[in-house]
């Protein structure tokens, strides 16, 4: 079998273009995951500007159920060591003068859309008919 010169060095050079491709697809891969393990390091370390709300709604998307409950469970528990580490001067000029985050939950509100305010609607609908029936 013969093969020509020119032949050999086209595939040759088809081959390394094809390889340099993949090489910057995989360095452009990389730069995209360290890019969000800055963001996730930043709202960890509460600098969370960096992370979108997009990038916490997937985040908290992509987790199960169990994970999400935890989620709301942990909220709440922020919300009321928030409570509970405030004096009690400070406590009686809070809004409403309970534990639960009211006061965040109401300034959230002013900025919630319908879309927004649909999906916390649903979320409560649902989590009262599983409670409903777990104590049935």
């Amino acid at each position: 079998m013969i093969i020509l010169r020119k032949t050999m060095d086209a595939a040759v050079e088809a081959e390394r273009a094809r390889y340099s491709e993949l090489a910057s697809r995989f360095g452009e891969a990389l730069d995209n995951t360290a890019a969000l393990q800055r963001q996730i390091a930043d709202w960890i370390t509460e600098k969370g500007d960096t992370l979108t709300p997009e990038q916490a709604a997937a985040l908290f998307w992509h987790h199960d159920n169990r994970w999400q409950a935890e989620f709301f469970n942990s909220l709440q528990k922020v919300a009321t060591d928030s409570w509970e580490a405030r004096s009690e001067k400070d406590r009686m000029f809070s809004y409403l003068c309970v534990p639960a985050g009211e006061g965040q939950w109401c300034w959230m509100a002013d900025h919630i859309n319908e879309s927004g305010f649909e999906t916390l609607e649903a979320m409560f609908e649902h989590a009262k008919h599983a409670r409903e029936k777990v104590t049935a």
